[in-house]
């Protein structure tokens, strides 16, 4: 399913959902801290805008539309005047990245050997996304990219477009119901695990998009770019060192649990970052619904929280913005935050087969036990 052009997101978890005001409607523009499911994992998250001409302020609206309690502690816009032929992104960690010589795959192959290359040219939405393989269901997936020829280049810019599929929302749903009736106390519990042991759990579970560089022919993990969420495909960017020992041409690969991503768009940029002139805009104001003023709440990364505990509750944002130049410009949400799913599951825990996701890969096993029986379920029917 494809929410790239819905006008009414689908109902699953996901963090608060934002949109844009372009004069004269609101803008569907994504979600915010997607995973970030208990408090240890709260995280700044960034979310590249559109930009309409001759803006001189800025209006979003934070929504929560599902059945969360949304805590979210900071929004700002990060605007960046630039020359006109490149483009700007930022990672995970907030630092911006210039893209003015980025190229395509040369070639790029799923982890069986097919050539999907076609499906990385051009932000299209035509997407690469996890298939069975002669009626099995791997465990992981990936894509293993190569690109022109890095030269002695120093480092390595690649951009990703793509997002979570609704896969890893409902799976996570049915975790959930195997807890059954302890799931508020468990809940409860995973607010005083270390941040570190969450992050760590979901990479040895393949939840995050991994990406790993080919050097003297073996594989070696760099970083991983950090959950999209389902609603919208996302840019996103992660620097690669290049230290010579690299595959030449240039070789990476993205790999993920089965059926978590889909990936719409990849690139590389050999070249240094240009200079660019940014700012960091607070909001003037944050209204909610009910016409209570929320802008202190979110104009600093501090304790303070506008939460959003149903889904009728909403706030305007709004931002002045600086003097427009006869530079391009670009506009990037940064947000910092996480949520609270509600559910009620019944029943006892399910404890045996609970305690096998401490394992590293079990949740894409149960992932592909749980597609088989959908697949099972549907043919009977």
């Amino acid at each position: 399913m494809d929410f790239q052009n819905s006008s009414r997101p689908f109902r699953i978890p996901v963090g608060p959902i934002f949109y844009t005001w372009d004069g004269e409607n609101y803008q569907f523009a994504g979600e915010i801290y997607s995973g970030s499911i208990h408090k240890p994992l709260e995280r700044n998250d960034y979310l590249k805008l559109p930009t309409y001409p001759g803006q001189q302020s800025y209006t979003i609206k934070i929504t929560n539309e599902v059945r969360e309690i949304q805590h979210t502690n900071l929004l700002e816009l990060m605007v960046v005047d630039h020359p006109q032929n490149i483009d700007v992104l930022i990672d995970k960690n907030g630092a911006l990245t210039t893209m003015s010589q980025a190229v395509e795959p040369t070639l790029a192959t799923n982890l069986n050997g097919n050539d999907v290359t076609n499906l990385l040219l051009g932000k299209d939405n035509q997407f690469y996304q996890s298939s069975s393989i002669e009626n099995q269901l791997p465990l992981k997936d990936g894509l293993i990219i190569q690109f022109p020829n890095q030269g002695d280049a120093k480092t390595a810019k690649l951009a990703i477009r793509a997002k979570n599929s609704i896969v890893l929302d409902f799976m996570l749903g049915q975790f959930h119901n195997m807890i059954g009736s302890s799931y508020q106390r468990y809940m409860k519990k995973q607010q005083s695990v270390p941040e570190s042991t969450m992050r760590q759990w979901a990479l040895d579970q393949r939840i995050p998009l991994s990406l790993s560089v080919e050097r003297q022919g073996q594989w070696e993990f760099v970083d991983y770019y950090n959950i999209a969420g389902p609603m919208k495909f996302k840019d996103d960017v992660l620097t690669v060192p290049l230290n010579g020992n690299e595959t030449v041409p240039l070789k990476v690969k993205l790999e993920y649990g089965s059926f978590l991503w889909e990936i719409d768009y990849a690139a590389v940029d050999y070249s240094p970052d240009n200079e660019v002139t940014s700012y960091t805009i607070p909001a003037k104001t944050a209204i909610t619904e009910e016409q209570k003023d929320v802008t202190g709440l979110l104009s600093k990364d501090d304790t303070k929280y506008y939460t959003q505990p149903i889904t009728t509750n909403k706030a305007v944002v709004t931002f002045d913005l600086p003097e427009l130049t006869s530079q391009n410009r670009t506009v990037i949400l940064h947000s910092k935050g996480w949520y609270e799913i509600l559910r009620n599951p019944v029943g006892k825990p399910d404890i045996e087969n609970l305690k096998a996701f401490r394992q590293p890969g079990h949740f894409n096993q149960f992932v592909n036990e749980q597609l088989k029986k959908m697949v099972q379920q549907a043919a009977q029917r």
